[in-house]
């Protein structure tokens, strides 16, 4: 899972970086990345850019063109700053950019316009070699109401930014997608959760009073925790839902 963060403002780059050539109202490009990029847990070392505002690292719709939606986002392996129905082909400096930083980051940023109203729209993903990522934006960006997320890909899991759906996202702080420690995946079954050092200081406290505790302490309340016995704890398969910042 990640945990975004507003990463505060700075000025949005308007020029800059090298065009890749994406003059598109839908299509894709693949891009060798300059390191390789952790994603819940994979590492990928190429990735395809979308014109509508997406980076896809695995998934069925590889080929783009396709509409904007959660489903859709859940059901690809994408990084979403701003997917949304925009082309890149509006004007001579529309396009999608790119600046690496040497194997230490590289920002994609797009320089479109909006399909009805041709409005601007202005922002950029930047991929950290330590597998965060963060999202700028610029001048622009209104109406729109774009999927902004990222997603491992398989139906359940995946973080939306507070700006999902955002109907004006012009100049909007910059957020931070951090991958947490531990990652909570769906579908897992029943199994006794017994390995931290916070379970195990739980088991020496409730062998110590003698007794056999019937609901979980606050810290871990949940309806997917079960005591079966004085020092086991079991986790039924969890419902995983979208985290918002």
């Amino acid at each position: 899972m990640y945990a975004p963060t507003d990463a505060g403002q700075t000025a949005f780059p308007t020029s800059g970086g090298t065009a890749l050539n994406l003059r598109s109202q839908g299509g894709v490009t693949s891009y060798t990345l300059p390191f390789s990029f952790s994603l819940y847990n994979t590492a990928y070392t190429s990735v395809i850019v979308s014109s509508q505002g997406y980076l896809q690292f695995a998934g069925p719709n590889s080929t783009g063109y396709d509409t904007a939606s959660l489903s859709e986002l859940a059901n690809n392996v994408r990084i979403a700053p701003f997917w949304a129905s925009i082309n890149t082909e509006n004007t001579s400096a529309s396009n999608v950019y790119v600046t690496t930083n040497g194997t230490t980051s590289v920002t994609f940023r797009w320089q479109a316009n909006a399909v009805t109203g041709n409005g601007q729209v202005n922002f950029s993903v930047t991929l950290f070699s330590n597998g965060s990522f963060s999202f700028a934006y610029g001048a622009g960006n209104a109406g729109l109401n774009p999927i902004i997320g990222v997603s491992a890909g398989n139906g359940q899991v995946y973080v939306l930014s507070s700006y999902n759906g955002g109907a004006a996202l012009g100049n909007v702080d910059q957020q931070l997608f951090t991958p947490l420690a531990t990652l909570i995946y769906p579908d897992i079954g029943a199994f006794e959760f017994q390995g931290t050092a916070r379970i195990r200081r739980l088991r020496r406290l409730f062998r110590s009073r003698r007794s056999r505790p019937t609901t979980a302490p606050p810290a871990w309340r949940s309806p997917a925790w079960q005591c079966n016995s004085v020092s086991r704890w079991i986790l039924s398969a969890p419902t995983v839902r979208p985290i918002t910042a």
